[in-house]
């Protein structure tokens, strides 16, 4: 923890003052756009194998012992359902599930 407050102490005032807030934004501002869309594009795999995948196999881990549906149906389900509920919704449907999710997990 002491090493995250040292970084943020010598890093926070240099991304402040040349106004940047995302990563991408600083490697497309340091070097180039095809630099930022490198980092953006692993990103974007990384958080789909390690957040995303494990999370809907989980899920249809769930399914099929309730309904008895396949894994493969039942991810693409939750895919198509979470989807159009964030489509629909925009960010506060998402913002509004995780304060109900956050509750539930405190409390409960």
């Amino acid at each position: 923890a002491f090493e995250l407050m040292v970084l943020a102490w010598l890093f926070v005032p240099f991304y402040l003052s040349s106004k940047v807030y995302t990563m991408p934004e600083f490697l497309g501002k340091r070097y180039d756009v095809r630099s930022r869309t490198i980092y953006a594009v692993i990103s974007l795999v990384a958080s789909v194998l390690t957040k995303i995948a494990p999370t809907l196999f989980a899920g249809s881990l769930v399914l099929y012992d309730i309904f008895g549906w396949s894994i493969y149906a039942s991810a693409s389900v939750m895919s198509v359902i979470t989807g159009l509920y964030t489509a629909s919704g925009g960010l506060a449907a998402v913002i509004y599930t995780e304060v109900m999710q956050t509750t539930v997990m405190v409390l409960g």
